[in-house]
């Protein structure tokens, strides 16, 4: 959990009530050291209070409009595992976001990146 993360989520004006609840709750599961987020679609219903449906909704919602990247995650067998998500920490923040070399977000620099590795 990175509360730098869910801080910035809370900070940013997303016209979809329901979406935003779903960029939380990413947030919430962002992983500092790899820069990624593997909630389940499960953890995200309940965190985010809505069904599947909307979930799924959301998330689409989300990576078309520049806020998420996601990519589906397979064991060695070729199982599907929980997707992988990077949340776009500059999408909606004025000025960016720095992730700082002990893993944290500093939400003041004016430098732009995205979380990708």
């Amino acid at each position: 959990m990175s509360i730098q993360a869910v801080a910035w989520a809370l900070e940013q004006t997303i016209p979809d009530q329901g979406a935003k609840l779903v960029l939380i709750s990413l947030a919430n599961a962002y992983n500092s050291k790899s820069g990624r987020c593997f909630p389940s679609i499960e953890q995200i219903m309940v965190e985010a209070s809505c069904s599947r449906a909307t979930v799924k909704r959301k998330l689409s919602w989300l990576a078309e409009n520049g806020w998420i990247e996601s990519q589906n995650t397979f064991d060695r067998t070729g199982r599907q595992l929980s997707n992988s998500y990077t949340i776009h920490f500059h999408a909606g923040h004025e000025g960016g976001v720095q992730i700082e070399p002990d893993g944290g977000l500093n939400l003041n620099h004016r430098v732009l990146i995205s979380a990708r590795n």
